[in-house]
């Protein structure tokens, strides 16, 4: 029987505060043709400048203790990576590919048929889907890494993985890569998790708010498209901003009745149904509202925000998470049960 994982209610709250900044950076309808508000665009930098970056380092948290055993065998998590991340990916991916078909006039990124055989290397015409393609075959080299350091301490354990991570960002930023460019980018990212694994006890309380506040400052100054310092370096302000949303992600899980916490761990819950999911809500308001109806900019920009959170939560909790074929090829849950807490 598989021993029941700890539950970190904090890194669920960092989850669901990681799902709406993903959101908010789908809300603007004219992301991909040009902003016409400066504000718009400084918050969307904003949000790129961390956001996937803290995703990955929260998945890497939670494979932190399989990681450093090298224990689990080979056949056994490859499955439940697959059930978990390419069912979804390929179900969602064969979904938009039809509903591109008849709607290429008003899409930002046409798909042709030719174009088909990139779904197996990750390019896809549902844009969100890449993360789900990117963490399995990152998940993968780790687990392929952690066998063949299984027998090391945990300092040389340590000191491997961050080196491998800090050589794949490298050969990100040097090198062309091609498909594999967010392999190499996010790796470092999800290594820092499973290492944050290892040592939450002594890094917890490290996480101080007076220190996410000037984090978070610094992230929006460094992204501000009105001063002239140039882009910064991705791995700076991933690192800020992804402090900063733990820090108070562990402020709030200090209060487990308060409506903080309420709110951010139910979203927490529900972030991989509304990662997959709020791309079938937020396109359609945009192509009709935007694209055929011309309504006000700041509105859509709501509608696409608050549709694209309730809308997936209603359609996974009272059909997708009701039956168990939905589960399986719609969020990859492939368990008997259908309360869970965090998961990859």
């Amino acid at each position: 029987m598989e021993q029941t994982k700890k539950y970190y209610s904090e890194i669920n709250i960092a989850r669901g505060i990681a799902v709406l900044l993903v959101l908010l950076g789908h809300s603007f309808p004219d992301a991909q043709t040009g902003f016409i508000y400066p504000g718009a665009w400084w918050v969307f930098d904003v949000m790129y400048a961390f956001h996937m970056a803290l995703f990955f380092m929260l998945s890497g948290f939670v494979t932190g203790e399989k990681v450093y055993a090298g224990d689990g065998v080979w056949k056994t998590e490859l499955l439940k990576k697959c059930q978990r991340l390419l069912v979804p990916y390929l179900v969602y991916s064969l979904i938009t590919m039809v509903l591109k078909v008849f709607m290429n006039d008003y899409a930002n990124n046409p798909f042709r048929i030719s174009d088909l055989w990139k779904i197996f290397i990750g390019k896809n015409p549902n844009g969100g889907l890449w993360y789900l393609w990117t963490l399995f075959m990152i998940f993968v080299i780790v687990f392929a890494l952690s066998k063949l350091i299984k027998k090391w301490n945990d300092t040389k354990k340590t000191f491997f993985l961050l080196s491998f991570g800090v050589a794949c960002y490298l050969v990100y930023r040097f090198l062309p890569t091609g498909f594999l460019n967010n392999i190499f980018r996010y790796m470092l990212f999800y290594n820092v998790g499973i290492v944050c694994f290892r040592y939450y006890d002594k890094l917890k309380n490290r996480f101080k708010l007076w220190l996410a506040l000037p984090a978070l400052i610094m992230v929006f100054v460094l992204e501000c498209p009105f001063l002239p310092i140039g882009k910064p370096e991705y791995f700076v302000t991933a690192m800020l901003g992804s402090y900063a949303i733990l820090a108070f992600a562990v402020l709030v899980s200090r209060n487990e009745s308060g409506k903080l916490f309420g709110f951010f761990d139910f979203a927490g819950n529900y972030s991989y149904d509304i990662y997959v999911l709020s791309y079938f809500v937020q396109v359609p308001i945009r192509v009709v509202f935007w694209s055929m109806l011309g309504m006000n900019y700041w509105i859509i920009v709501a509608l696409m925000l608050i549709c694209g959170f309730v809308v997936p939560v209603l359609v996974s909790k009272y059909i997708i998470r009701k039956n168990g074929i939905l589960r399986k090829l719609f969020i990859g849950d492939w368990s008997r049960t259908e309360k869970r807490k965090v998961r990859e």
